[in-house]
């Protein structure tokens, strides 16, 4: 028997069935609308987005999906031409009773593919983020993702480099003339990379990436720094 929890509107489930099929249970209906043929407290007789006209039946999601898709050669793009995230990234209702938006590429790998494996992302290797040929796909970890993306120039840091440099990198602790600082005193000689550490307030490992040139890299070395 089916077990009565109070959905998110904070009423109960009926006994009713969407009429669509999908096994569902309907919600009560809040309000009367004599021009939708709802009367209030009683069952709806689809769940949102489930009604369809009798006899027809559901369109299935692969062609859905490829109808959307201005497909080329092999070789090339196919360009989705639905709807786009802010980063122009394919998306799509994915269906069903809560229907969700997804990532087309998601969607064109596992109709080529199959599922993907819990934890990996969808990635291109044209770089083209309306691409959805499933032949410019492949699997990666959250690693993988972030080594492709810095390759490719897609990092905020590659792309506006003003804004994330040295003093104006929001999470910065030192200035260009401390830095310049700390370079000049380490070549001088006489005083650890702790000891500057303690006195600049920051970790000393930063301070070993600062005298070596692994971070900072912008500012100017006109005479050479420590190795």
């Amino acid at each position: 028997m089916h077990e009565r929890t109070p959905d998110t509107s904070g009423r109960q489930l009926s006994d009713h069935l969407c009429e669509c099929g999908c096994g569902y249970f309907t919600t009560l209906a809040a309000r009367t609308s004599n021009t939708k043929g709802i009367v209030r407290g009683q069952p709806y007789r689809y769940i949102a987005s489930h009604y369809r006209p009798p006899g027809r039946a559901r369109t299935p999601l692969a062609d859905r999906f490829w109808s959307r898709v201005l497909k080329a050669d092999a070789d090339c793009c196919w360009l989705w031409m639905a709807g786009k995230n802010t980063r122009g990234y394919g998306t799509m209702g994915e269906g069903g009773r809560h229907c969700r938006s997804v990532l087309s590429r998601r969607v064109s790998w596992e109709l080529a593919n199959g599922p993907i494996p819990a934890g990996l992302f969808v990635l291109h290797h044209c770089d083209n983020p309306a691409c959805v040929n499933p032949g410019h796909l492949f699997l990666g970890t959250h690693t993988d993702n972030m080594r492709d993306s810095a390759s490719k120039g897609r990092q905020r840091y590659q792309r506006h480099p003003e804004t994330t440099q040295g003093s104006n990198h929001p999470g910065h602790k030192l200035t260009e003339a401390d830095v310049v600082d700390i370079r000049a005193r380490y070549r001088a000689g006489g005083i650890l990379q702790r000891e500057l550490a303690a006195e600049y307030g920051v970790n000393p490992c930063a301070i070993g990436y600062i005298v070596n040139r692994k971070t900072w890299k912008h500012l100017p070395d006109p005479e050479g720094e420590a190795r």
